[in-house]
């Protein structure tokens, strides 16, 4: 069971920690790409609540949570790197042998990193276009107040709403490498993404574009860049949890040892 989805998945930590190998530099850029992509959905969702909440239309996290699925879609349809996904890659590739616990690591820590680079350089973009100001300032005051709500939300809350979303995000990524199609993919990468949008978890990656588009903006003293790491830091905590212990581990635990092992003795005869 689920033989087909880990061999996959090890595969594709196989392939990323290849890439960093060979060019540290190009694995940096697909992190960029992949929370850039992601910040565009933030710039999506974030516009649609600003006006729904200006309208005094109340169901404008509902709305946003339909809206959000563009993100994940971007960055499987085009291509693009996330430390909330690798959570779950890298692990499962570890545990394979695909490759080893420091190439995990190593892909982690980069990851994170280029995924910082991309979120930021997607916030400069967005706010330096004047698009949540002038006319339409009334789109930055809603992102500098959910931004305010973010950084001064306790860690052990940040930290159990960023496990809840990886749980989601992984399983989007854990059915596209399971699903054939690509309209089911995306309906799938959908549900997930609406459900966690509207209930109200923490994405990391969405996180780190999303909080520096507030300290861009005006603001007041509830928006620091002490809040920044403070909500950076327990949400990838979370997301590295959630997707690890919650949807690699298990998966991994189902997945039957012994067939893989009969397919490389096949192999090597």
């Amino acid at each position: 069971m689920y033989r087909r989805e880990i061999d996959n998945l090890s595969h594709s930590a196989e392939v990323k920690i290849g890439l960093f190998n060979k060019s540290v530099p190009k694995y940096l850029t697909s992190a960029m790409l992949g929370s850039l992509f992601v910040s565009l959905g933030i710039m999506l969702i974030y516009s649609i609540g600003g006006i729904m909440h200006h309208s005094d239309i109340g169901t404008y996290k509902i709305v946003m949570g339909l809206c959000f699925g563009v993100a994940l879609s971007l960055v499987f349809m085009a291509g693009g790197d996330l430390f909330t996904s690798n959570a779950m890659i890298m692990t499962i590739g570890a545990l394979e042998k695909k490759v080893t616990w420091l190439d995990a690591v190593k892909i982690w820590v980069a990851v994170w990193i280029g995924n910082i680079m991309g979120g930021v350089i997607g916030a400069f973009l967005y706010v330096y276009s004047g698009a949540a100001s002038g006319k339409s300032d009334y789109i930055g005051e809603f992102i500098v107040e959910q931004v305010a709500i973010k950084m001064s939300t306790p860690g052990g809350q940040l930290f159990l709403r960023g496990l809840l979303c990886n749980i989601l995000v992984c399983l989007a990524t854990w059915m596209c490498y399971k699903l054939k199609e690509e309209t089911a993919k995306i309906l799938m990468i959908f549900w997930c993404l609406f459900t966690f949008i509207t209930a109200g978890f923490e994405h990391s990656v969405a996180n780190m574009g999303f909080l520096t588009m507030g300290l861009l903006l005006p603001h007041d003293a509830a928006v620091t860049i002490a809040g920044w790491f403070h909500n950076i830091a327990w949400v990838s905590l979370g997301n590295f949890v959630g997707g690890v212990l919650f949807v690699g581990l298990p998966y991994y635990f189902i997945t039957d040892k012994k067939k893989a092992k009969k397919e490389e003795e096949k192999l090597a005869a």
